[in-house]
């Protein structure tokens, strides 16, 4: 799955920042992947607020919450990423971003 949707606001500011990163930039890309990462969970926290007001379907939850397990799986990666590794690592990275994206979305139309 190739990363052609692109993630929105504030979130495709900080993908657009460090998409580009190569391996020797790797502290940049994680630190503005740390970011966009709080700003998501700050998310999911206000959609989990939402749901347990019922308001909010369980099987929409799960989603985000899969999302969300699959882009840390994917960042932890990163830690371990070589050189000759990194632009596959990065790629995958950036497919769970917009997954989350789409996830979180999805949720706050329910």
């Amino acid at each position: 799955m190739a990363v052609a949707a692109s993630p929105s606001g504030a979130a495709a500011d900080g993908w657009a920042a460090i998409k580009d990163d190569t391996f020797a930039q790797r502290a940049h890309f994680s630190s503005g992947l740390q970011t966009m990462q709080s700003g998501m969970d700050s998310q999911i926290s206000a959609l989990n607020a939402k749901m347990s007001g019922g308001s909010m379907m369980g099987a929409t939850m799960s989603e985000v919450t899969g999302a969300r397990t699959n882009l840390q799986s994917t960042s932890d990666n990163l830690d371990r990423s070589t050189a000759d590794t990194w632009a596959n690592d990065k790629k995958l990275v950036g497919q769970a971003w917009v997954r989350m994206q789409a996830a979180c979305t999805k949720a706050q139309g329910s």
